[in-house]
């Protein structure tokens, strides 16, 4: 078992109020951009006017909206995660919990790649494997565990329970030993 924990811990620390927002940001962000382009393309100064213009237009707005449209969809998955977190607290699990074992966990690795996108973090994020009892983590999964800012994290021996919102995420881990929750997602663009 992990070591016990201050009674500020209980909880997921902010961690999904933290994703939440920062993922409806992204998605508007991309919403806006769409209509930024389209208007600036097709009414004025019209700079994609014609048949080829047109076409990259409309690819463009396609790819840059429908991302927007994923990122809020996904935004609105952490407020149902939220919602379900906030039963956590007060009953640690309840219906729609399972029992789960993780395996070792290893950091992310950080400072890789050209320096304008490393990450700068005070806490990286893990990768945790996991396998729940039932559900869609039966049959195991590797999931990142978003950082959170007590530095907390779910070691080998624990004893966790794990709620999916959906078979990729967001993905709850609570440790009903002491009651902390953690953040966990499947999905390559959570690490926003």
């Amino acid at each position: 078992m992990s070591a016990p924990t201050p009674a500020s811990a209980i909880g997921d620390d902010g961690v999904l109020n933290r994703v939440r927002a920062r993922t409806t940001f992204a998605g508007l962000t991309m919403m806006c951009v769409t209509a930024l382009f389209a208007l600036t393309g097709w009414v004025w100064p019209a700079w994609l006017a014609g048949g080829p213009g047109m076409a990259i237009g409309v690819v463009v707005v396609g790819a840059v909206g429908g991302l927007g449209l994923v990122l809020l969809r996904r935004a609105r998955l952490w407020g149902v995660a939220a919602v379900r977190a906030s039963s956590w607290a007060g009953d640690l699990g309840g219906p729609g919990w399972v029992k789960a074992v993780c395996g070792q966990a290893r950091p992310m690795r950080r400072n890789s790649g050209p320096p304008m996108l490393r990450r700068v973090s005070k806490h990286a994020q893990i990768v945790l494997p996991l396998r729940a009892q039932s559900g869609p983590l039966s049959a195991g999964e590797a999931v990142m565990v978003h950082a959170r800012a007590d530095a907390l994290a779910p070691t080998r021996d624990d004893d966790l329970l794990v709620y999916a919102v959906t078979a990729r995420g967001p993905i709850l881990i609570g440790r009903p030993a002491d009651g902390v929750l953690f953040v966990a997602d499947r999905w390559t663009f959570a690490a926003l």
